[in-house]
């Protein structure tokens, strides 16, 4: 029996008991506990470490080596490190380079920040090696005789996540931030102020770069990618690119000979000589997306029209269904600011054409078969509640209000060659929120996937809603069954087929229903 027929029996077998009232605990069982791993707890803002007395440097030391550090404890291959200190962790030197197979640095929600001083290099990942960044603040990294990566240089896997990385520089070279030669994905983070001597003042990358939910502002490079210097592949979703520049090419994005693929995004202000908003050298396709305001024109080189895009000027030569050229996408002339959500954004006036321009099943990105976008660069519903189509660019307008969950968490297990998942969580609704899933529709999100369920996609049974359907071979079930609280309730979900892309922890989990809507990170393991 082949791995996913396992998977899919196991599957079954909770199915033919859901009317029988026990598919919570025959979904709960396919759960696998996570694996015991370390965590290694940081209790000093020094970077010298003693008996006792656990620092980064020491937490970092400890994980690599599966060896008790001064005060910080063994690690064990899959390590957390953690912080009971909030502030700066001023660097003397660059930290050990990560080689943990998998480890997590995770800084409280206020941020922990670790500063290169304006002197050093902040970070190394090592080839093989995994690192999960969440609620850092990386900041005045300078690569100054090491060449690439202000901040951080990543030979391996690195996501970044709910993070800000600001006033790195890489003055001799690329990547002023981040040079990543690896995997990287970033995710409801922030780039500001950083700069590099020849590409990528925020991110230069030769590997695979992935985009989602985050803003680069005030970037810059003398020669090319203000914001981004890639040549590798570079996907771009539901982001924000204001105000980077470049002296020669590519304010917001130079793309050296790779593949660049836009969704959902919003680039204004940024300038350069030629390509202020993106210079390109290899294919390029923009979905969904408002260029405007650009110094040196909003596109150079060939673009690809996916649809539903707006820029102000004609560079960018859009001819596809919904696509604008010299349209002004009325954006808010306050620029970028907080409209709630982790990173900011730009907001569009009222009367702007990107305002429900996207019928709701182009609302998605370009991969194949296509995801649905079920939120906005806020993480607000997209479309917004009550509506059919999509807004253009990395802001939906919330027309009618909606109502946050109070409570969302659970945890995850994941097989991505099988594109398997199993989700064991809950939510309770905020104030004034009510829910009927058989008469509202549904969107649903873990990672990358996505789903888009229209009202009376679920079945009311005597102890919650279900939904279970196979569409394109990838068989999804999910059970929001009732509790004795009123408002609470447990979420189950089963997904089987296909592959997942999702092989770090923690993984984003959306859930809207009608007008109620939470998002939030969920600890996965991985099979």
């Amino acid at each position: 029996m082949t791995t996913r027929e396992h998977y899919r029996n196991r599957a079954l077998f909770g199915i033919r008991n859901l009317l029988g009232a026990v598919i919570a605990t025959a979904l709960v069982l396919t759960l696998v506990a996570t694996a015991r791993a370390a965590t290694i707890t940081v209790n000093s803002l020094s970077d010298t470490g003693s008996t006792g007395i656990c620092v980064l440097r020491d937490a970092i030391t400890a994980a690599n080596t599966m060896s008790a550090t001064n005060g910080c404890a063994a690690g064990t291959a899959s390590d957390t490190i953690n912080f009971t200190v909030t502030g700066t962790i001023a660097l003397g030197s660059t930290l050990p380079p990560v080689t943990d197979s998998q480890l997590t640095i995770s800084g409280p929600a206020s941020l922990v920040t670790i500063s290169g001083t304006g002197r050093v290099q902040v970070m190394l990942v090592g080839t093989g090696a995994t690192l999960a960044l969440h609620h850092v603040r990386i900041a005045n990294g300078l690569s100054l005789f090491t060449g690439s990566g202000g901040g951080i240089y990543n030979k391996g896997t690195l996501t970044v996540s709910n993070s800000i990385l600001s006033g790195n520089s890489a003055p001799n070279d690329s990547g002023g931030a981040i040079y990543n030669d690896g995997v990287l994905a970033v995710t409801n983070s922030t780039f500001s102020k950083n700069n590099a001597f020849f590409a990528g003042g925020a991110i230069g990358s030769s590997g695979k770069l992935t985009i989602t939910n985050s803003t680069f502002s005030g970037n810059s490079t003398q020669f090319e990618g203000g914001g981004i210097g890639a040549g590798g592949t570079l996907t771009i979703i539901n982001s924000t690119f204001f105000e980077n520049s470049a002296l020669s090419e590519g304010g917001g994005i130079r793309n050296v000979f790779g593949t660049l693929t836009i969704t959902n995004s919003t680039f204004s202000g940024n300038s350069a000589t030629a390509g202020g908003g993106i210079f390109n050298n290899g294919p390029t396709s923009f979905r969904n997306t408002i260029l405007a305001g650009s110094g040196g024109g909003n596109c150079s080189g060939t673009t690809i029209d996916a649809g539903y895009n707006i820029s102000d000027d004609s560079s960018c030569g859009f001819n596809a269904t919904g696509s604008h050229n010299n349209t002004d996408p009325t954006l808010d002339p306050a620029g970028l600011i907080n409209n709630g959500g982790r990173t900011k954004t730009i907001a569009l006036l009222p009367g702007s054409p990107a305002i429900d321009a996207i019928p709701s099943a182009k609302c998605t990105d370009q991969s194949s078969p296509p995801n649905p976008i079920i939120s906005d660069q806020r993480l607000f519903p997209r479309p917004d509640a009550g509506e059919a189509n999509c807004d253009i660019g990395a802001y939906e307008v919330q027309d009618a209000v909606f109502v946050h969950f109070s409570q969302f968490g659970g945890g995850l297990t994941i097989d991505p060659d099988a594109g398997v998942f199993n989700l064991n969580g809950g939510f309770k609704l905020g104030s004034g929120g009510s829910i009927d899933p058989t008469m509202q529709p549904v969107a649903f999100s873990v990672g990358s996937y996505a789903v888009r369920l229209p009202a009376g996609s679920f079945v009311k049974h005597n102890t919650g809603y279900v939904y279970q359907k196979t569409v394109n071979g990838i068989f999804l079930c999910l059970f929001i069954k009732f509790t004795s609280t009123p408002g609470r309730y447990v979420l189950l979900a089963n997904r089987i087929g296909g592959t997942l892309t999702d092989t770090i922890s923690p993984v984003p989990v959306t859930l809207t229903i009608g007008d109620n809507s939470g998002t939030t990170q969920m600890n996965a393991k991985f099979d």
